[in-house]
């Protein structure tokens, strides 16, 4: 006797959607999540390593560009989990 697949009842556009491609702002989210852990390691590793970790960016432009960038990281994170919160958790 075959066993029959669960069938899920009130599957929506957006569920089958996400499993699917994820959306540029899912991949956005994902490379930004990855890049802070990745940077965040890099310090720590320092730190342990020499005992302290010293960054600077003598660049006025690149400095400017990183702070931007780091506030739009900022931004998507919050929004991020205001959308999770209000989808319950689920996304």
């Amino acid at each position: 006797m075959r066993l029959q697949p669960h069938q899920r009842k009130g599957s929506t556009a957006h569920e089958s959607r996400r499993q699917g491609t994820p959306s540029l702002r899912d991949v956005l989210s994902y490379l930004a999540l990855t890049g802070c852990a990745l940077a965040f390691l890099w310090h720590f590793a320092n730190i342990w390593l020499y005992g302290v970790t010293q960054a600077a960016e003598p660049n006025m432009v690149i400095r400017s560009c990183e702070t931007a960038l780091l506030f739009v990281l900022l931004g998507l994170g919050i929004e991020r989990m205001i959308s999770a919160t209000r989808k319950g958790g689920r996304g």
